[in-house]
């Protein structure tokens, strides 16, 4: 199976498992690679407005001579989104109604399978 074919099993897999409304894997500089998204979401405005807002919380935290964040995680009445590194060239986003603990740890195990995928690419 291709390197893509194998991220969009990963992000089908929790969309089964977990009940995810969305989820994708972004370039930094917001070019979609792979996602699972309702047809009525604009896929490069959402990733580009993803990578910015991980991107600018990276910004921020090293300006303040702090390491760059994990994730940063968007709470909602209804639902929330993680976005969360994979290393220097991409992101991880999930939406769910998850509470944000559990979201974080469906996030953390997608993570692992996709940073497999990718470093065999």
């Amino acid at each position: 199976m291709t390197t893509v074919g194998e991220l969009k099993r990963i992000l089908e897999n929790i969309k089964i498992q977990h009940n995810t409304e969305l989820s994708a894997v972004i370039s930094k500089s917001g070019i979609p690679i792979v996602w699972n998204l309702p047809e009525d979401v604009h896929l490069e405005t959402f990733a580009t407005l993803t990578a910015t807002i991980l991107g600018a919380s990276e910004v921020v935290c090293t300006g303040l001579n702090k390491k760059a964040p994990k994730r940063v995680i968007v709470e909602t009445d209804n639902g929330n989104i993680i976005a969360m590194s994979l290393g220097v060239k991409a992101l991880l986003v999930i939406m769910s109604d998850s509470p944000a603990d559990e979201l974080m740890a469906i996030a953390e195990e997608a993570a692992t399978s996709i940073k497999g995928v990718l470093a065999n690419e």
